[in-house]
Order: structure tokens, then C-alpha cells, then sequence
């Protein structure tokens, strides 16, 4: 799928931050919050409301969070 790379660092970060230890889940959401406001702020939008962006790309999110599964079901299925 062809997405902004913009977009693609969102959710990349969004699954690490998911997928995370729980030791290293406020590193990984302090980058998350820092993406979105980033993205926020070149589109000239307030970036307080980081958490509206993240709810307004969930759909995107749960494909790639899909996509995401698959791979990694693929990998386990090749290491028996």
C-alpha cells in the first residue's frame, strides 16, 4: 500500500509504542505524540490536539496494524 511517509512513521510508531515492554511504552509514546504534533504542525493545525489526529487515522491504522500481523505470522510460520 502506498501511503505518506508521513503517515507510514505515524503508524510505524503507533505499533512500536503497542508493541512495546511496558518499561519502554513512555519513550515510545513521548515519539508518537512527537510525530503527530510534528505532522500537525506543517499542516498549520493546532498540535494540542495530537489525539484527534491519531483518532482520525484509526482505519489506516488497523490495516496497517493487519498487515503487520500477517508478517509476523508468516515469520513464525517459516521458523518451525
Amino acid at each position: 500500500m502506498g501511503r505518506n511517509p508521513k503517515l507510514e512513521a505515524l503508524l510505524a510508531a503507533r505499533w512500536d509504542a503497542e508493541q512495546c515492554a511496558p518499561i519502554d511504552k513512555p519513550a515510545k509514546l513521548d515519539l508518537l505524540r512527537c510525530l503527530a504534533q510534528q505532522a500537525l504542525s506543517d499542516a498549520g493545525a493546532d498540535t494540542g490536539r495530537w489525539h484527534e489526529l491519531l483518532a482520525a487515522t484509526e482505519t489506516e491504522y488497523r490495516a496497517f496494524r493487519a498487515e503487520r500481523l500477517k508478517e509476523e505470522m508468516r515469520r513464525l510460520s517459516r521458523l518451525r
